[in-house]
């Protein structure tokens, strides 16, 4: 009896892992990253929202205010905000957007996500 009940216990386990895989994780919320050099400043800005979790469309806002330096002397701030619809490929864990190759990846270790190589860690 104890051998059939832990069986089905793991029978559950499997189909629920195997479940949850298959989904879209929970990518909606708002993302930042900051950066500063000797040349300028950097804050990046992204917000994703669930356009349609069924057909797995996501909108992408990418905000970006920086602050040139030159001479030692901080430029007037400077923004920049752009656009685009992209897609979960469930194959490849990326949320993607096909007219200029742009991908975002979920961070395995912190709650955040990858665009190319810089981390945005989640704020909300």
């Amino acid at each position: 009896m104890k051998t059939i009940k832990l069986i089905i216990l793991i029978c559950c386990a499997v189909i629920v892992t195997a479940c949850n895989n298959s989904k879209n994780p929970a990518l909606s919320g708002v993302y930042v990253n900051q950066s500063q050099g000797e040349y300028g400043m950097d804050w990046d800005t992204l917000v994703i929202n669930s356009v349609s979790l069924a057909n797995k469309i996501y909108s992408v806002e990418h905000r970006v205010g920086f602050q040139k330096i030159r001479r030692g002397e901080r430029q007037p701030k400077e923004f920049k905000i752009e656009t685009w619809q992209a897609f979960w490929n469930s194959d490849q864990q990326v949320l993607a957007e096909t007219e200029y190759g742009r991908q975002i990846r979920v961070s395995p270790d912190t709650p955040g996500v990858f665009l190319k190589n810089t981390l945005f860690r989640k704020i909300r």
